[in-house]
């Protein structure tokens, strides 16, 4: 719990000033980890006015609600994709870019259920190819504009590609 000595700090300032302080840096980790009031008692902080106290909570509170709305809207986004995706990838599209319905397309059986009649199925080893990618050390590269891929993103630059396109390059 924490609270103003002299009741002159308003409880949500006083909860941004301390989420502000770097205090994670401060914890002991040695026998039970933890904070000790002594070392954040020597921190300094800003005092101000009631005033403009109640301001800055107003502001940091307008934009932590914003900042809720927007993740609230990323996953409603995140859910309209999700669904948008299955619906391009059982129904497809038509000649007019628009979904194909059971009402206007025709459908056959398949082992994915039913899906447009001009769709075939397979595996994917019936349509793709995968391949290992190739081992070059950076000893070995000649600085180009290749870039040379790693699990962990582009790690280097290379003057010559090692494959030919098109074609998909993923991380392990």
């Amino acid at each position: 719990r924490c609270r103003s000595r002299c009741n002159f700090y308003i409880d949500r300032y006083l909860y941004y000033l301390l989420t502000f302080l770097p205090l994670r840096k401060m914890i002991i980790q040695v026998g039970t980890p933890g904070l000790r009031r002594t070392e954040v008692y020597d921190e300094i902080v800003p005092r101000m006015s009631r005033q403009e106290q109640d301001q800055i909570v107003e502001i940091l509170d307008s934009g932590n609600n914003s900042v809720a709305i927007q993740r609230r809207l990323i996953g409603k986004l995140e859910m309209i994709r999700e669904g948008l995706l299955n619906d391009l990838l059982t129904y497809g599209i038509d000649e007019n870019s628009l979904l194909r319905s059971h009402e206007t397309h025709e459908f056959v059986e398949s082992p994915l259920g039913l899906i447009p009649s001009s769709w075939n199925v397979g595996t994917i080893g019936d349509f793709f190819e995968l391949h290992r990618g190739y081992d070059i050390t950076v000893a070995e590269q000649t600085p180009g504009e290749i870039p040379v891929i790693s699990s962990s993103g582009v790690s280097s630059f290379h003057n010559a590609p090692m494959c030919s396109g098109p074609g998909v390059v993923t991380g392990r």
